[in-house]
């Protein structure tokens, strides 16, 4: 004999109800996500911009700080402190550049990859210095190549001189 769940159809199973999500809940979290993001990148990128920057030849419109005078011992070619820092783009001119000054008896402290790209190659050195200014000049011969230009810094450095190569090299 036939019982009646054989027969009748099971009934229908209740379908568990989805929330939906209204559409301002929907574009306030992608708000959220924007403004997330923007902190983020503020936060990541904000604190080092000035860190960044190494050189930045336009004129402050703060006065500067007065510098010392005191008269200190002349610098040689060998304690000068020197800083390249590599604006072409190309990633071993920075380490050529170090190759010419050591073969000629510099000692480089410091090579970088400038953030700003300069349309020449400029050695920068210490205003106060004689034989900074004395080395700088020798320095630009020897970047002929690279059609250096000496100029003064306009700001404070810890480096007595400071050679940014520019150009379009490729």
């Amino acid at each position: 004999m036939a019982k009646i769940w054989d027969i009748l159809p099971p009934p229908p199973r209740p379908v568990p109800k989805t929330k939906k999500t209204s559409s301002r809940k929907r574009s306030l979290s992608l708000w959220y996500l924007v403004i997330l993001v923007v902190f983020s990148f503020v936060f990541v990128f904000g604190g080092s911009w000035a860190k960044l920057k190494y050189f930045d030849n336009t004129p402050s419109s703060s006065p500067s700080p007065i510098q010392s005078t005191t008269a200190t011992a002349p610098k040689t070619q060998g304690n000068l402190s020197i800083k390249i820092l590599n604006s072409t783009g190309r990633f071993e001119e920075a380490t050529k550049v170090k190759d010419i000054l050591t073969n000629k008896g510099f000692k480089v402290a410091a090579t970088e990859t400038a953030v700003n790209t300069y349309d020449q190659t400029i050695v920068y050195y210490t205003p106060n210095s004689s034989s900074a200014e004395k080395y700088a000049l020798e320095i630009a011969d020897l970047l002929k190549s690279y059609n250096a230009k000496t100029q003064k810094f306009s700001q404070s450095s810890s480096y007595d001189i400071a050679i940014i190569i520019g150009g379009k090299l490729y």
